[in-house]
């Protein structure tokens, strides 16, 4: 069975450094504007799917130094589809990056394990298990369901909400 791991950019350049095991393809996931695919990746993954977006859910929150504004389009969502239906007889696994790994990937990567499991409970489980920090992002996520009639909007409150338990008990545990 196919993988998902989930990075921050900076992570997965470190865990490709350290011959960390990563999938055969990768999803990349980048500001705007940020062309800087670093050489590492494309010696590393046999297929790369780039796509630009801020991470944000409305473009009314972004600010004016946010030019395109751009936020996660029903497109998007489609292509991450394709390049699933398309390599997916071939991967080993599947790498997605966005800046922190918090937000973009993970509504990406909740996505990409829906495909493989077919179940949305399944789908956010593997994530949580996964990136115990992912907070995936809410409007990229609503397309994956408006296009394979899924309800992981629902299940992405779940992880949410197992995050926000996550920080509520490290917080306690601080005082």
């Amino acid at each position: 069975m196919q993988f998902v791991q989930v990075f921050g950019k900076d992570e997965l350049l470190d865990r490709i450094k350290e011959g960390g095991s990563t999938g055969s393809h990768l999803i990349s996931i980048n500001d705007p504007g940020d062309n800087d695919t670093p050489e590492v990746f494309t010696e590393q993954f046999q297929s790369i799917l780039r796509l630009e977006f801020w991470d944000a859910e409305t473009v009314e929150e972004l600010s004016d130094k946010y030019v395109p504004k751009r936020i996660p389009q029903r497109q998007d969502a489609e292509a991450v589809i394709e390049f699933f239906n398309n390599t997916e007889e071939v991967a080993s696994g599947y790498t997605l990056h966005c800046r922190r790994g918090i937000s973009r990937s993970p509504a990406a990567a909740l996505g990409l394990w829906y495909l493989i499991l077919g179940e949305e409970r399944a789908a956010s489980d593997a994530l949580i298990a996964q990136r115990r920090q992912a907070v995936p992002n809410r409007t990229f996520v609503a397309f994956f369901d408006e296009i394979l009639g899924s309800r992981l909007q629902d299940f992405r409150n779940t992880v949410y909400a197992s995050r926000m338990a996550a920080v509520r008990k490290n917080f306690l545990k601080d005082k």
